[in-house]
């Protein structure tokens, strides 16, 4: 077995997203169970010199972080936000920090872990697939690890280049059966495999007493909401999608009668959940058991804090995840195929799954008292369905060794 491999994990983003944590601590557990002690490298898309600062000051494992492109700071950032999406091949050069170009030409292999940058639902993904590029123009391996891919049909010029481009990747390691399927139609098929979301297998840590601030109740409803919803809605303006929000909140707790725990798990500035669900919780009149959990927790005690909870609903992908993988009874509030496809693989159907505009306060209050009414027949399926979510999770570190050749 070859000894001290360096990885690049490449595309994610600042662990303020928790889910770009996850996708890391998992991807971590698996390649040292596969590999004898690994490297790691993570040049990550970073606002500011400071907010990297920050992120290798926290780091809590052996893992080294550089920025993924040079950050402007005449930047808004919004406008870098669109950049990361828009960014043309001449442009790259000068993104490419020193440290990435050395770590590059010492690596055993580059993995590309962002989860969902292969997809439109942020825009067309040039930066990622301009980073491809670098990468197989230095013969280095490169695998699209543990995402979702496409679809790419609202832009059949675009679908057509990414079929190629795909088609070069060394392997995509793909983390849901719909994403398969949708590469299978497209003659994408022999450097495709079949995955679970590194996320299963990051572990929860319970968090120092200093961060949890607030009392822990049994029968607890965790709940995530993001503003992303309203970018996915066909007909809401951010105000309405606000007001829903805000309806949601007030009409979970007047109506199941349980602590409702509102758990943010992105707080990026350009979407940032702690701040969104205070706006919606400013709004709500009347004494009601509501807590708001503070954006301190890192995405290991994120998820220690959603097992706590009795049942949980959630927006962001690796927060259902968080739930699923303790056997806490889930609905998601999905924004895009990701949510569907890996609802449909574990439960076989998308009853507790809600799209967007399906996403009322009375069907999500609707959808979660059915939830609870039949929890136990949920958890009996989720018990029976993680074993082997956990195993194709670290499957992932045995085919890359295959493919490989280690």
């Amino acid at each position: 077995m070859i000894d001290s491999p360096l990885f690049i994990l490449a595309g994610n983003g600042p662990y303020e997203n928790r889910g770009c944590e996850a996708i890391i601590r998992g991807t971590v557990e698996i390649l040292r169970k596969s590999y004898r002690n690994p490297r790691f490298f993570a040049p990550s898309s970073y606002w500011s010199d400071e907010q990297l600062s920050t992120q290798r000051k926290n780091e809590s494992d052996d893992i080294a972080h550089d920025h993924l492109y040079k950050p402007i700071h005449s930047f808004t950032i919004p406008w870098a936000h669109r950049l990361m999406y828009k960014v043309s091949r001449r442009h790259f050069s000068f993104m490419k920090t020193a440290q990435w170009k050395e770590e590059l030409r010492l690596s055993h292999a580059v993995l590309s872990v962002g989860g969902d940058n292969y997809t439109l639902d942020y825009g067309i993904p040039q930066m990622f697939t301009d980073l491809d590029d670098l990468v197989l123009e230095k013969n280095k391996p490169l695998i699209i690890w543990g995402a979702s891919i496409g679809p790419f049909r609202k832009n059949p010029k675009y679908e057509k280049y990414m079929t190629e481009h795909l088609k070069r990747i060394t392997a995509l390691f793909i983390r849901e059966t719909a994403s398969i399927e949708y590469l299978r139609g497209l003659g994408i098929t022999d450097n495709v495999y079949s995955v679970a979301d590194p996320a299963f297998v990051m572990k929860p840590i319970e968090p120092p007493a200093g961060k949890i601030n607030f009392p822990l109740h049994e029968g607890a409803v965790g709940l995530n909401i993001s503003p992303l919803i309203a970018s996915f809605s066909a007909d809401r303006e951010k105000s309405l999608n606000m007001r829903i929000t805000t309806a949601t909140i007030k009409l979970l707790a007047d109506s199941l009668k349980r602590p409702i725990y509102l758990i943010p798990h992105v707080t990026i500035p350009v979407s940032n959940d702690y701040e969104y669900m205070k706006e919606a919780l400013s709004a709500i009149n009347g004494k009601h058991d509501i807590y708001l959990v503070p954006p301190v927790l890192t995405a290991q005690e994120t998820k220690w804090l959603i097992g706590k909870m009795a049942f949980f609903a959630g927006a962001r992908t690796h927060a259902t995840i968080a739930a699923i993988s303790q056997i806490v009874p889930t609905l998601t509030l999905a924004y895009s195929i990701k949510g569907v496809g890996i609802n449909n693989d574990i439960f076989g159907n998308n009853d507790y799954c809600l799209m967007p505009d399906e996403q009322t306060p009375g069907s999500i209050v609707e959808k979660l008292d059915h939830l609870i009414k039949h929890s136990d027949d949920v958890k009996s399926l989720i018990k029976n369905k993680l074993p082997g979510l956990t195993q194709m999770a670290f499957s992932a570190g045995d085919q890359l060794r295959s493919i490989l050749g280690d």
